[in-house]
């Protein structure tokens, strides 16, 4: 029997589904099927049948498609993996549209062998990849086709365009070749079964295995073929659907205004109606859902249980009205001073998008009834992007004004230390080993716990592989003339990181000797003794590691091939710590099912790594797994957390453009261009997303978006999205809907303007034009900006440490007030408020070395010898590319590298040449290798005053 739940209330489904399994006894070793659409609401159903039964236990969640795969496993002899799922269908194709031009089949198919003849490797696979996806739509919204495809019955397409025609025919060969590749029958196991089920007998079907109950469970939208199968299981199994119906009115032809007009003007209006205007027109994804599951012949049993949201403010009029199927009358909601419980926040840049965030929940946390930080969920249109922006207003806010947080649903090389350690390498292996990348490989925990490097050692490497002119390439892809075995220019091994190590070991080996006279052709550099040496045979070791994974990713490889390279990989790198446990296990997980796709695919040929690399960060990066909530402020990527209720839900990011995104389908896509009901299509179902966080919302609603250009602060867009719903919310909430300036007036109590920069005065300055609900607690901002009217006017009072703006200054009296907190502040106070204690008696005796430092930045000298404050400087970055010119800090160390040499005295050998500017400044590009006596001491002083006397500067001062 095939059973269906509706109710607006996530709470309201979430006891009813409850209550049923709490009626299922399946004993000890049973389970109870539940079908999800995400790991956000397994987690969910997960704690509240533990907070109800006290354990968790005898539960199997799936998800649909491979909960009806085992199912079809159950009655039809078919693997245990789908071979039609898109991870597995790419790596077929690609083997086809690699072998087409082999088999000649491309010949006919002119419109695809233009695309592959100019393709790499990689644009192949990604083609098939596309071509896998929309494969899988065919599968579920239109088997019909593929049916008619595999028995070579012709178009499907009544009528179509020429390129449409070329694409059918080119996707109907691909097809027939996919089919007879897996050597399946003809006909489809999902057809085949519904043919048997429907074939069978009650006591049939029991004898199966199929089990008694499943329950699938908030489901946004459901495939015809999937609910075809559904109903067929529905006559042995109890099938329980539970959905989300934000209407209880028959709402399943409603259409808004103008498309009623435009249906009217073809005469094709029956039956149809206008209801609430936000409805009609985001929901319509949901509505050909729930009108779908009453199509056909089937029996169903339906229950339903709607509530009525029990606020008062703006937001709990609006789910109420979309519940009815009522419009908001215009004119019809007086907005209380308090309301806030819908607002638009326009900001200039993401960033204040987050800071103007981050004061909206310290305000509502210090509000009446402050909600939790686990009732608080931030979505944003791209997670990516914005995480690092995250981390640095919430991360970086000190103890008073830290909210907890947490993002959930990033991909693995965004969390995973392991897949990104993974993902380094590949990247390093396609590229020429620059530098910096090299060291920032190096100094990932993984990485530096596994070769023995804490972080001293790290500076110790970073600052060496400066100094010894480490560029790029690791050095044995050049010949013994120093030509780079791909073409490149030649000395260019020279800057290698097998050169720069061989001058730390000549300078750890000899010692400053090393800098005095070139050792088979080269210097020292950066003299490494001691302990140090540690460090340094672990960088060795490194780079040979490197050396020896460049090798082996570097040839194409079959499925097993590359699941065992790629697990060395990270043995090689990572090892086999109990620290990564968790993290090493995902990634070999994740390598595994990539050999297994690989292999179940049949995939035969070897594969190049920017084949396999994408592939791989795919799988590391599944947004599948979505996000889980926790015990904080969560942040989440839109879709993930969709349907949980929250007290307050913020979206940030809704830019014009932004959302809804402007992905379009493939243009192949023949399903694109004959739409049905029922088909998901990214544009509604983008706009059915909103609608669900607009029901999902509780008690607040918190909308923002970059409003202003950050360059001259002219207005943009924001999302057409958010541009309806203020229409809706601004008419409604007017004092006289017929007067377009009480509507604008409506519509600007909705939205809240931040100014450009987190310490403007419209912050903390009462002022008539000053909006109220501009309010930082940042203290910082408010005691300088205190100061800074103290000194100029009167004093000044601030309690920011209560979330209040700076109050004005009332009479003269307030002077005092004010110096004192300008005091406190300290503005114009000297640095030294009393004079230093006298110098002691090695003071007395005054060096070389002291008065050239105190000479060249006396404010330094005083703050580092006498006060014993040392600022640190930012490292050097290291470079990837060798300069042809050299900058004033290369001239500096040729000229320190070579000094101590021509101040030892060394001599010009008897008949040899003087070496050219230009080799001379090659040399320095290099690290600073000369010819051992090739000048004297005169000679070569004269040359470096002719090469732009770099090193005049330093002959004096020696």
């Amino acid at each position: 029997m095939l059973h269906l739940a509706f109710s607006n209330r996530f709470e309201i489904l979430l006891d009813t589904l409850l209550d049923r399994l709490g009626e299922e006894q399946p004993g000890p070793f049973g389970q109870r099927h539940v079908v999800v659409p995400s790991s956000a609401l397994r987690r969910r159903v997960e704690l509240a049948v533990a907070d109800r039964e006290g354990v968790c236990a005898n539960l199997n969640f799936a998800y649909l498609a491979q909960w009806l795969w085992a199912r079809i496993g159950d009655v039809v002899d078919v693997p245990e993996r789908s071979p039609f799922a898109p991870a597995l269908l790419a790596w077929r194709i690609h083997g086809l549209l690699d072998a087409a031009g082999d088999d000649g089949w491309l010949a006919a198919h002119p419109r695809l062998a233009r695309y592959l003849q100019g393709a790499d490797a990689r644009m192949r696979f990604e083609l098939a990849e596309r071509i896998a996806r929309v494969f899988d739509h065919y599968l579920t919204y239109r088997p019909r086709w593929l049916e008619q495809w595999g028995a070579g019955k012709g178009s499907v397409l009544s009528t179509a365009t020429e390129a449409e025609r070329a694409d059918e025919a080119w996707q109907a060969e691909l097809w027939r070749r996919i089919r007879g590749g897996l050597h399946l029958r003809q006909e489809h196991p999902a057809a085949s079964f519904l043919r048997r089920v429907s074939a069978m007998s009650a006591a049939e079907l029991a004898a199966t295995g199929l089990p008694r109950t499943v329950h699938v469970f908030a489901l946004p939208a459901l495939p015809p073929l999937y609910l075809e199968m559904l109903r067929e299981l529905a006559r042995v199994v109890e099938v329980r659907l539970y959905v989300l119906n934000p209407c209880r009115e028959y709402w399943f032809e409603i259409v808004d205004a103008r498309r009623l007009s435009w249906l009217a003007s073809r005469q094709q209006d029956m039956f149809h109606e206008t209801g609430n205007r936000l409805l009609a027109a985001w929901g319509q994804q949901t509505q050909a859902h729930i009108g779908l599951l009453f199509e056909g012949e089937r029996e169903v049993r339906e229950e339903a249980a709607f509530a009525l949201h029990p606020g008062r403010h703006l937001l709990a009029r609006l789910h109420n009205a979309i519940l009815d199927l009522q419009e908001l009358e215009p004119g019809s909601v007086t907005l209380a001073e308090r309301d806030r419980s819908i607002e638009v926040h326009v900001c200039h840049s993401r960033t204040r998008e987050l800071e103007a965030l981050h004061d909206r929940l310290l305000g509502l946390f210090a509000g009446r009834n402050p909600p939790r930080p686990d009732e608080i969920l931030v979505l944003t249109s791209d997670l990516d992007a914005t995480a690092p922006l995250i981390e640095a207003v919430f991360g970086t806010a000190p103890a008073g004004r830290r909210i907890p947080w947490r993002i959930t649903g990033l991909g693995g090389t965004r969390e995973n230390p392991i897949a990104q350690v993974l993902d380094r390498l590949l990247t390093l292996v396609a590229g020429r080993f620059p530098a910096s990348r090299v060291f920032d490989l190096l100094q990932q925990p993984p990485v530096a716990a596994h070769f023995g490097l804490d972080g001293a050692a790290l500076e110790s490497v970073h600052d060496w592989m400066r100094a010894a002119g480490m560029r790029w390439g690791l050095g044995d892809d050049a010949d013994e003339g120093g030509n780079l075995t791909d073409g490149r220019a030649a000395g260019a091994a020279r800057y290698t990181l097998d050169e720069g190590l061989h001058r730390l070991y000549l300078a750890w080996a000899a010692g400053e000797a090393s800098s005095r006279a070139a050792f088979a052709g080269r210097i020292g550099a950066a003299a490494p003794e001691g302990n140090a040496a540690l460090a340094l045979g672990r960088l060795w070791r490194y780079l040979q590691t490197l050396r020896a994974l460049r090798d082996a990713l570097a040839r194409p490889q079959d499925a097993a091939g590359w699941r065992r390279t790629l697990g060395e990989a990270v043995d090689a790198l990572v090892g086999d710590s109990v620290d990564w446990a968790d993290e090493l296990r995902e990634v070999r997980t994740a390598i595994a099912s990539l050999g297994e796709a690989m292999a179940d695919g049949g995939l035969m040929a070897p594969v190049a790594l920017d084949v396999v690399h994408p592939a791989l960060t795919a799988l590391l990066d599944d947004p599948v797994r979505g996000g889980v909530p926790g015990g904080a402020v969560t942040f989440s990527a839109l879709p993930a957390l969709r349907g949980l209720p929250y007290r307050v839900v913020c979206v940030i990011g809704l830019d014009h453009g932004a959302f809804p995104g402007g992905e379009r389908p493939a243009e192949f896509d023949l399903m694109a261009a004959r739409p049905q009901r029922g088909d998901r299509q990214r544009r509604l179902d983008d706009r059915n997303l909103f609608l669900d966080v607009l029901l999902s919302a509780r008690d607040v609603l918190h909308l923002s978006c970059v409003g202003r250009s950050v360059r001259d602060g002219s207005a943009l867009p924001p999302s057409v999205l958010v541009d309806e719903l203020l229409d809706t919310l601004a008419l409604a909430c007017a004092a006289n809907p017929a007067d377009p300036e009480s509507i604008a007036a409506a519509r600007r109590r909705l939205i809240v303007e931040h100014p450009l920069q987190p310490f403007a005065a419209d912050y903390f300055l009462p002022s008539p034009q000053r909006d109220p609900r501009l309010v930082s607690y940042h203290e910082e901002y408010a005691a300088a900006l205190a100061a800074r009217l103290g000194v100029a006017a009167a004093g000044i009072a601030t309690t920011c440490a209560q979330g209040a703006a700076v109050d004005a200054p009332q009479d003269e009296g307030d002077d005092e007030d004010g110096e004192e907190a300008c005091a406190d502040a300290g503005v114009d106070r000297p640095f030294f408020t009393a004079p230093l204690p006298p110098p002691g008696e090695e003071w007395r005796t005054v060096g070389l070395e002291q008065l050239i430092r105190f000479f060249r930045n006396p404010c330094r000298y005083l703050l580092r010898e006498r006060i014993g404050l040392d600022l640190p400087e930012a490292d050097e970055e290291l470079a990837d590319v060798e300069s042809f010119v050299p900058d004033w800090p290369a001239q500096q160390a040729l000229a320190q590298r070579l000094l101590p040499a021509l101040l030892g005295g060394s001599d010009a050998a008897a008949g040899e040449e003087l070496p050219a500017a230009t080799q001379l400044l090659e040399l320095a590009r290099a690290g600073g290798e000369y010819p051992a006596g090739a000048l004297g001491e005169g000679a070569m002083l004269r040359e470096l005053v002719r090469l732009r006397g770099f090193a005049v500067s330093v002959v004096a001062a020696s």
